[in-house]
């Protein structure tokens, strides 16, 4: 059985890791990148970029017996996938190529996105010589930015532009409050209920007028799914947001043999990397199911535990309505990374 898995994140990667030692499939994951990254830590690489070595590691070491292809996926049809570089068929896909973050900006000059280990690497080349820092959206990856630079980098004036009333606002408003006056008592300025909408130069303006001066600016405001890969697809298989619809056992909308995790799935819950990898692992339970034929089993999306990181040494740790604060979720947050690095290296 030919198994195709096209991103190697969260998901991706811990489907290839259970699949990857059976006799009976073989396993090609494709991806842009020749590295697994630990996506929740790559905003620490703004600050230090020695720490690339502790958040990733080749995928070789996790694919040992299948094919790892490192190209751009171009076209995706229900019977193979096409590379800049070659066309490949299937019996099985997962789609975990997680979702786009543009740029909603007609000038983009010295406007950055966190994507990757390289987007990282590129903004700590130029944040270094920069004296103010702009982060346009207070949302979870604009919040760690922000604790990063604000506790590593105080030589920095950072700013931050939210268009919502309060950070990380899908959080409880304890944790909101938690992560606003711990930024502002270390020196960031928060501007509410605004968004930027163009800039010229080193003035970012937003739509209420206000102009901010900044050497550059972090983008992490908006998200965009739909692949362009998927054009050939039924429009039916898109929620009216554009994720991928799908059923109670994480199969795309029409099709038992492609499921869908992490990011680009329609499953209504919070997009982190903990949900991601969940729903790779229940998706080889489906995978497993389909091969023996035997009954699937259903996806059901849970409360779970999140960890949002202030620099190294405090953080925020929600489960529902419950908000835990400091020291422990700081460190917290990097067990959990070097538990999950363990894992594939």
């Amino acid at each position: 059985m030919k198994l195709i898995i096209l991103g190697g994140g969260f998901c991706g990667a811990i489907i290839a890791k259970k699949l990857d030692k059976r006799q009976d499939v073989d396993v090609i994951l494709i991806d842009k990148k020749s590295n697994y990254e630990y996506t929740p830590s790559i905003h620490k690489l703004i600050s230090d970029r020695e720490y690339l070595d502790k958040i990733t590691v080749p995928f070789e070491k996790i694919v040992k017996e299948g094919r790892v292809v490192v190209d751009q996926l171009t076209n995706l049809t229900d019977q193979y996938i096409e590379t800049r570089n070659e066309k490949i068929t299937y019996d099985y896909l997962i789609v975990s190529t997680g979702i786009e973050y543009p740029i909603f900006l007609d000038n983009q000059e010295n406007v950055f996105t966190l994507k990757s280990c390289i987007s990282a690497i590129q903004i700590n080349q130029k944040i270094v010589k920069a004296k103010k820092v702009l982060i346009i959206g207070g949302g979870l990856i604009g919040t760690e930015i922000a604790g990063e630079l604000v506790t590593k980098m105080k030589d920095k004036h950072v700013t931050i532009v939210h268009s919502k009333e309060r950070l990380i606002e899908r959080n409880p408003a304890k944790a909101s409050s938690y992560a606003q006056k711990f930024l502002e008592r270390k020196g960031a300025k928060i501007i509410f209920n605004e968004k930027i909408v163009r800039h010229e130069g080193r003035i970012f303006i937003s739509n209420k007028g206000n102009k901010i001066e900044a050497d550059l600016a972090i983008w992490c405001a908006g998200i965009r799914w739909s692949p362009d890969y998927l054009n050939g697809f039924d429009p039916q298989i898109f929620t009216n947001k554009g994720a991928l619809k799908v059923n109670d056992h994480l199969q795309l909308h029409g099709f038992e043999n492609i499921f869908v995790g992490g990011d680009a799935c329609s499953v209504s819950e919070e997009k982190t990397a903990q949900n991601a990898r969940i729903h790779g692992s229940f998706i080889v339970k489906n995978i497993r199911k389909l091969m023996t034929n035997k009954r699937k089993i259903s996806y059901k999306p849970k409360k779970r535990i999140m960890v949002i990181s202030l620099g190294d040494w405090s953080g925020i740790l929600i489960y529902g309505k419950i908000v835990f604060t400091g020291i422990i979720p700081g460190i917290l947050k990097y067990i959990v990374q070097w538990m999950t690095m363990r894992r594939y290296k």
